[in-house]
């Protein structure tokens, strides 16, 4: 938890985690072009550069069994709950002309979706991808090289792996049947560009077998710059948000698609959960919203409400919803079954003439944060997306999964401050913010609870997306304050703050404000927000936040305080804190794990108003004050300090040294100040290092006159 309190908002205390600043390696923000090789050093893939007019010998990807039945046992349990089966690795391996000598092959006439045939490999997932691309015109600008490159024996395609562009070179052997064909897919009569693409797909994957398993949009990201983003369905509270983004994405005619759930019902209704479906069309009538979607293999339909034969077809629906029956696997589903077995909405935002450019940086265990300044020219519409390292790629790391990552977009203002603008969490391998930005300047920063014991350092990307011209450049850390969490934090409540996960928790809405909210999920926080109303001392002697889900253990799930950390097995932690008048606070947690997993509860507040502040409460104050209290030294080992709330006033003593006094102090005159004792001399004993004593002086709450009083005071040194 982040603690900040104080009037009017400031910050007077951050009691757990600090973002610590890096500045990015110094390294060229890297611009790609979509119709052109950019010439940047370092550009081909493993820095395998095909020499011209030299054959080409791939020793990443050579022409044997390894390179077809390589399996990573880190994906095994996925095999086993598919049913996929592993190529057999007895193919020859045939350059096009060795399997016809009478045909001439090229690689492609026109690119069309009816092209992607395919072959022994289960690999849908990629096979739709291919359809779609090719069906948005997105196929031709992947190939760097596009005659039959007798001269050197290669192609060579644009890739986007970990958002940073490389060209991939392979050689003209495909893996083939004892007839003489492709093993796996293929195109037309002569054209190669499928198998062509799928290869490269196999070799940074590093093996055929390795493309069996994959979500739908790693192919999207690897294949084109735009950004792919996955919706989690259960991040959204109700249907009408993800209709919403589906029908303002069908809008700018984006590639929408999903892929159902892994289990039986799903299965037994029609659908194959290794396969992909694109959305294409979504209509709202009434209250009933439904889907229309395509199964680009056909065959595999929907048999539940609304599928071609359902009881729920009236001719009104017929009419409204453009309903025919056809066996090109087009169906209809209403949005809560959609919902309901297909857990993710994948969106691939591509726009015709956008810029795309990248920043790799490291964080490391003493700099777990980036900071980097986004300029912009003109207004712009962008999308910046932080690339962490993908579990598929990630050979170096045993059992590696993505870890939760934050990306904050936000305005430096005139008073130093920062204004939020947008913000991402989440453990997915790329976080994504959408933006329409003016002129100006912006400053973006990452992190991620990346665990150094695996690696030293955590390789990551930024890569920005746009209709302008924008780069990335380094941030000197020394200009940003060292509250900019909290500041961006602050202003996203400000800017957000008509929605509460919570409202008004307290038992009287005239005394306390009480809330949670929930706003800066995007963030990876939930703020819990107390206001006291009153002009008393209130105490707040309990609230709990706490996991409702059972299957997880609290062990770091959230970070607390540094007083307050969730221990092993723990359900639930116990908050207590007290207000002076007029004063609200924000206790801020922040979540390492995605809150739609695990969500948060908060019970309401157990509190009172404090007439006389009880004396742990007195201690607790003493405590989290006396650093920002000015002192007054007695002799070298002993100092006093005054501290003062709306009903008492404080005389603190304490004893910096090993040594052990006693201390004898004599109030001599109050004005507008009262003793609970008749006895105005007090006997303090200050035996140890860090020992305090105090002694109360009462205000008057009734009347708020100017207050005074006077003491004398002996020591003596004890030992």
């Amino acid at each position: 938890m982040f603690l900040f309190r104080g009037k009017n908002s400031t910050i007077k205390k951050l009691l757990f985690t600090k973002l610590f600043l890096e500045e990015p390696e110094p390294k060229e923000f890297l611009y790609c072009e979509s119709d052109a090789s950019p010439e940047i050093p370092g550009i081909y893939y493993k820095k395998q550069a095909p020499v011209h007019d030299t054959p080409f010998v791939d020793n990443l990807f050579p022409t044997n069994e390894e390179s077809i039945t390589f399996f990573d046992q880190r994906f095994q349990s996925k095999i086993t709950e598919n049913n996929y089966k592993i190529p057999d690795g007895n193919k020859k391996w045939l350059i096009p002309h060795e399997m016809n000598k009478k045909k001439k092959y090229f690689l492609y006439d026109s690119i069309t979706a009816e092209d992607v045939h395919q072959g022994q490999l289960a690999n849908i997932y990629f096979l739709n991808c291919l359809i779609s691309l090719a069906s948005k015109n997105l196929i031709e600008r992947l190939f760097e090289k596009t005659e039959s490159n007798t001269a050197n024996n290669c192609y060579a395609l644009k890739t986007y792996i970990q958002g940073k562009q490389k060209i991939v070179a392979i050689n003209d052997y495909f893996p083939c049947l004892k007839s003489k064909f492709f093993a796996f897919s293929y195109a037309g009569p002569s054209e190669l560009w499928v198998p062509v693409v799928e290869k490269v797909w196999a070799k940074i994957n590093r093996s055929y077998a390795m493309t069996l398993i994959g979500s739908p949009m790693d192919p999207f990201s690897a294949f084109c710059e735009a950004p792919c983003i996955e919706y989690n369905h259960m991040k959204y509270k109700n249907k009408d948000e993800i209709y919403n983004i589906i029908i303002e994405s069908l809008s700018h005619n984006y590639n929408i698609f999903s892929a159902p759930s892994n289990n039986e019902d799903a299965e037994k209704l029609g659908l194959f959960h290794n396969h992909s479906y694109n959305i294409i069309k979504i209509k709202k009538h009434n209250e009933l919203i439904l889907l229309q979607l395509q199964n680009k293999w056909g065959g595999y339909e929907w048999k539940g409400d609304y599928s071609d034969n359902s009881e729920k077809w009236t001719d009104e629906l017929k009419l409204v919803y453009d309903m025919k029956i056809c066996d090109e696997g087009i169906f209809f589903i209403k949005i809560e079954d959609y919902l309901k077995y297909f857990p993710k909405t994948y969106i691939l935002k591509f726009n015709e003439g956008w810029k795309y450019g990248f920043k790799k940086f490291n964080l490391t265990s003493a700099k777990n944060a980036i900071g980097m300044k986004l300029i912009v020219n003109e207004h712009s519409k962008i999308y910046i997306t932080l690339h962490v390292k993908q579990e598929r790629f990630n050979t170096k790391i045993r059992n590696y999964k993505p870890f939760m990552s934050k990306i904050f977009l936000a305005k430096p203002a005139d008073d130093d401050k920062y204004i939020y603008i947008k913000a991402n969490s989440g453990k997915a391998e790329k976080l994504v913010m959408e933006a329409e930005l003016g002129k100006g300047e912006y400053h973006v920063f990452v992190s991620s609870n990346w665990d150094y014991f695996l690696e030293a350092n955590c390789s990551l990307v930024v890569s920005t997306y746009s209709d302008k011209t924008v780069s990335l450049e380094e941030l000197n850390r020394d200009l940003i304050p060292n509250d900019f969490v909290f500041q961006i934090i602050k202003s996203g409540l400000t800017k957000n703050k008509a929605n509460k996960l919570y409202e008004n928790m307290a038992r009287d809405e005239t005394e306390l404000q009480f809330y949670v909210d929930n706003n800066l999920l995007n963030m990876g926080y939930y703020v819990i927000y107390i206001n006291n109303l009153t002009n008393k001392t209130i105490a707040i002697d309990n609230y709990t936040i706490s996991y409702t889900d059972s299957k997880v253990n609290l062990l770091t799930k959230m970070q607390i305080t540094s007083n307050n950390k969730l221990e092993n097995n723990q359900s639930n932690l116990n908050i207590k804190t007290y207000l002076k008048i007029y004063e609200e606070e924000y206790h801020i947690i922040e979540l390492l794990d995605e809150v739609w997993d695990y969500p948060l509860t908060v019970s309401k507040p157990v509190y009172h108003i404090d007439t006389d502040i009880k004396e742990v409460r007195i201690h607790k104050f003493i405590e989290e004050n006396l650093k920002e209290t000015q002192n007054k030294k007695l002799n070298d080992d002993l100092i006093y300090y005054e501290l003062e709330t709306n009903e008492l006033i404080l005389l603190v003593f304490k004893n910096v040294s090993d040594r052990c006094y006693k201390l004898k102090v004599d109030i001599l005159n109050l004005q507008n100040l009262f003793i609970d004792s008749t006895n105005k001399i007090f006997n303090l004993s200050l035996q140890d290092t860090g020992s305090i004593q105090y002694i109360k002086l009462q205000r008057d709450t009734k009347n708020f006159q100017q207050i005074d009083f006077k003491f004398k005071y002996k020591y003596k040194c004890i030992k």
